[in-house]
């Protein structure tokens, strides 16, 4: 798929499929980066023990990947 811009995509309009599979490496890379160091995304054990299961994601770290389908 080429980038598209704003302009060019309809509201409705389905876009092309984007799997990802994030490591925990990336994830730490993440809360290096962006100083979000909360255990739910680096400590197994606290994950777990919040009802998770296993660490997650920051969520802008999934929007960065989600904005992937609009620009590769």
């Amino acid at each position: 798929m080429t980038a598209q811009d704003f302009e060019s995509i309809n509201s409705g309009q389905a876009l092309p499929s984007l799997t990802k599979h994030v490591t925990v490496e990336q994830i730490r890379q993440y809360a290096e980066a962006s100083g979000d160091r909360n255990p739910i995304h680096l400590d197994e054990t606290f994950a777990r023990s919040a009802g998770l299961p296993g660490v997650i994601a920051h969520g802008m770290l999934t929007m960065a990947f989600a904005n992937q389908m609009l620009t590769d």
